[in-house]
C-alpha cells in the first residue's frame, strides 16, 4: 500500500486515534448485533476481543499497519451494518 501526499502529512499519532475511533464503531455494531440476536452473543463477543487484540497488536508508529487496519475496520463495519 502506497500512502498518498494526504495521509503523509497527517501526524501519525491523528491516524491512529482515527483507526481506534473506526473500532470503535465496529464494536458498536457487534454490541448491536448482540442485542438483536442473543443466541449468537458468544460469537459477537469472541468477535469483540479478536478485535481489540488485533488493534493492540498494531505498532503506533506502523502509518501503513494503520492505514491498513483502518480500511479493514471499515468494510468490516459496512458489512456488520448492512446484517
Amino acid at each position: 500500500m502506497t500512502l498518498t501526499s494526504s495521509q503523509t502529512r497527517v501526524p501519525t499519532v491523528v491516524l491512529y486515534d482515527i483507526m481506534t475511533e473506526a473500532a470503535t464503531r465496529v464494536r458498536g455494531a457487534l454490541v448491536a448485533l448482540q442485542d438483536k440476536h442473543p443466541e449468537n452473543a458468544d460469537l459477537y463477543l469472541r468477535e469483540d476481543i479478536a478485535l481489540m487484540d488485533t488493534i493492540e497488536a498494531v505498532g503506533p508508529d506502523d502509518r501503513e499497519a494503520i492505514t491498513r487496519t483502518t480500511e479493514a475496520l471499515r468494510a468490516e463495519f459496512n458489512r456488520l451494518s448492512a446484517a
